[in-house]
């Protein structure tokens, strides 16, 4: 009768060791953008264009952003601020106006990634 009790007890340690398993992903992201979660028409980023000012939603992005980084076309880096000490559902607000016309990068950077976004000014 011993014998049975420590064969259930052995088969429910080992059976909820199998039930809580986590499995592992050896999928790689099919973009930048699936690597936040988010897809191409994702409403994370807004530019108001008329007043050169980028909204980033953080709310709409799933993981926890450590940086923001704009760079223009040249690489070289004409913005950056830390994010990881703001609240997860903050909407932030990056004035553009000193920006001139052209293409520029928008990197958000979080502990194990990062995702870049073109941005165009007019």
């Amino acid at each position: 009768m011993e014998c049975k009790k420590w064969l259930i007890l052995s088969l429910l340690v080992f059976g909820s060791q199998i039930l809580f398993a986590q499995s592992s992903s050896t999928t790689a992201p099919a973009d930048e953008h699936s690597l936040l979660g988010l897809s191409s028409d994702s409403w994370s980023f807004y530019m108001d264009d008329e007043n050169k000012v980028l909204f980033i939603d953080f709310e709409t992005i799933p993981v926890n952003l450590s940086e923001v980084v704009i760079r223009n076309r040249d690489g070289k880096v004409l913005w950056k601020d830390e994010l990881w000490k703001l609240p997860v559902n903050s909407i932030y607000e990056v004035d553009l106006s000193a920006f001139p016309a052209g293409n520029y990068e928008v990197e958000l950077k979080t502990f194990t990634g990062a995702m870049v976004k073109e941005l165009r000014l007019r």
